[in-house]
């Protein structure tokens, strides 16, 4: 079933849209939910959140992309499950080592309600940056940011050793700084 028809689904409010989902985008969310948490219970957990605000989404909303739509709650909802867990006892090491690097992240994304329209801005900005960086650049920014994937799976499937991923999202992200600041001026 294509994407469009568990969307129809979704807005005929058909309960078969979940098994749907669950069916065509549940090991990529597992993926992205364990990437964040390392931990197969709260990795469920989070993903079956996921499809339930997925449920209570649509409607309103009717994403162009159903995967996409629903990685993004999923993620949300690792993230904070992660937060929690953290606020709990001293942090998972696995995050840790990236916790640095999405606080350099976190100074192009604005937190405010009434500056909405700022941050679709800013996040379209960094598309723009994204899409004018070669491809290897783009998969291994979008692979640790976005599905928070280790420095060794990005390794691992580049080819690449891990110093090398490192050194280049060191200077991935200084370039981006340096592009965020000329925007600016």
């Amino acid at each position: 079933m294509d994407d469009k028809d568990i969307i129809e689904l979704f807005l005929s409010r058909d309960e078969i849209a979940i098994h749907e989902l669950s069916g065509k985008y549940g090991s990529f969310c597992h993926r992205i939910a364990w990437n964040i948490l390392r931990n197969h219970e709260d990795s469920d957990e989070c993903v079956n959140d996921a499809w339930m605000a997925v449920w209570t989404s649509i409607p309103p909303h009717e994403p162009n992309s159903l995967a996409g739509f629903s990685g993004k709650i999923v993620r949300r909802i690792s993230i904070d499950r992660l937060r929690k867990r953290c606020a709990l006892k001293r942090p998972d090491t696995a995050f840790i080592n990236i916790e640095e690097e999405l606080r350099f992240m976190e100074e192009f994304t604005v937190k405010s309600v009434e500056t909405e329209y700022l941050e679709k801005e800013t996040l379209h900005s960094i598309e723009k940056f994204l899409q004018q960086q070669p491809e290897f650049d783009r998969v291994i920014f979008i692979r640790r940011y976005w599905y928070f994937d280790s420095l060794q799976e990005i390794a691992n499937v580049s080819g690449k050793s891990v110093g090398s991923i490192k050194i280049k999202l060191h200077r991935i992200r200084a370039k981006l700084s340096k592009y965020m600041e000329e925007l600016e001026e």
